[in-house]
């Protein structure tokens, strides 16, 4: 990987979890939720 590739990565992965963390502070309440609902959803899945 080039540099200017890593740094494009970088920026990437910085503007992502700036985007999640303004996610949960927007629905913290709601991402809650959904990841008691994926959770319950893969057990589910999981025994059939």
């Amino acid at each position: 990987m080039g540099e200017g590739e890593e740094l494009l990565h970088k920026q990437m992965s910085l503007r992502m979890i700036g985007w999640i963390k303004g996610k949960e502070i927007d629905l913290s309440g709601k991402i809650h939720w959904a990841q008691i609902f994926n959770d319950v959803a893969s057990l589910i899945l999981g025994v059939l």
